[in-house]
């Protein structure tokens, strides 16, 4: 990537306006090039793919999916869950460099759709540069087996900061 184009790149994620990935290594390459540049407080990234579990099942061949592989399927949304728990959450811990403790899951359930929404509100192991919260919401749909991952840190603000304003 040329100079220019990093530094076009940095402006974006100083904006933190919201990055859009296709699959999960760029992604995992987003909050790797966050952890080396320190930017973590203001990052949002959001990742559509398919599970490799259901790649797995068939044969890395996405014209193959079956069509029940999806929120309504019990068994799907179960390895779906042991996915995000199990590999996900690890790779979004390893990948940020951060000492990430995601609890239970806040999981919101409609007809179409099912959301798990995992919040570290704890200083991720950086001392007084981790005044941020970090927020990932993934979310499974009724019509397909893809996935929505949303990355989302915000920065807060300390009462320290509020007495001196």
């Amino acid at each position: 990537m040329a100079k220019k184009d990093k530094q076009l790149k940095k402006k974006v994620r100083a904006l933190g306006q919201l990055q859009e990935f296709d699959d999960l290594q760029t992604f995992e390459q987003f909050l790797k090039d966050e952890m080396e540049d320190a930017e973590f407080s203001n990052a949002h990234a959001h990742v559509n793919y398919v599970p490799p579990f259901v790649l797995a099942a068939s044969h890395n061949d996405v014209e193959k999916i079956k069509d029940s592989q999806n929120r309504k399927n019990k068994k799907f949304v179960r390895h779906l869950h042991q996915h995000v728990e199990k590999h996900l959450l690890t790779e979004i811990k390893e990948s940020s460099g951060m000492d990430l403790k995601f609890g239970k899951p806040e999981v919101k359930e409609d007809f179409d759709t099912i959301t798990w929404k995992y919040v570290d509100a704890t200083n991720h192991g950086l001392g007084d540069e981790g005044n941020f919260r970090v927020e990932v919401d993934v979310k499974c749909y009724s019509d397909g087996a893809a996935i929505d991952v949303n990355y989302h840190t915000i920065p807060l603000v300390s009462a320290v900061d509020d007495d001196v304003n």
